[in-house]
Formats: C-alpha cells, structure tokens, sequence
C-alpha cells in the first residue's frame, strides 16, 4: 500500500472554496482502481493548515488519478486562487499494525 500525504495551507477565507473543489471531484477519484481511501486533518493551532492523506494500492492507480484531465484543470486552480504553500509526499507503508475494542 502507498499512501499519499498533502500538506497545505489555504488563503484566507479559502478553506470553502477548497473544499468545494474536493468535493466535486469526489466521484472521480472514487472510481479510480486502486483509490482505498482519504482522510483530512485540519491544524488545532492553524485553521488554514490541513493534511490530507490518501490510500492507494499501487503506484499505477496514484499516476492514472494524478494524470487525468479534470485533476490538473482543479490543480492549477488550487495553486492560483486557495493554496498559500503546499507539499506532496508519497510513501510506501511498510508494516501495518491496528487496534480498536
């Protein structure tokens, strides 16, 4: 499993506008084969700074998400009107270990 980590910081009153822009490209990385899952955290100390963190199979499944057209077309608005800063770190997990009751 590989795990994509997206650390931001969004302008100022952007934080909806970013979050609107997931959301409508919820579906299409849904229906990416080999897409597990995403989760996102948001900054107790920043309100503008999240991390989103992102569940693939393989590095096939990161590329077809990362090279479809409507993916870059939302990028290149991210990094133009709501982004401040922004890292992309891709990480292969090594060992898996849970606990729930």
């Amino acid at each position: 499993m590989l795990m994509v980590i997206f650390e931001f910081t969004v302008k100022s009153g952007k934080s909806q506008s970013y979050f609107e822009l997931v959301e409508s490209m919820r579906r299409q990385v849904e229906n990416v084969d080999g897409f597990l899952g995403v989760e996102r955290f948001q900054s107790c100390s920043d309100k503008n700074k999240f991390i989103s963190v992102s569940k693939w199979r393989d590095e096939g499944a990161i590329r077809e998400w990362g090279g479809q057209k409507e993916h870059k077309k939302v990028q290149e608005i991210g990094k133009k009107e709501i982004f401040d800063s922004f890292s992309l770190r891709e990480v292969e997990v090594l060992r898996e270990k849970s606990f729930s009751l």
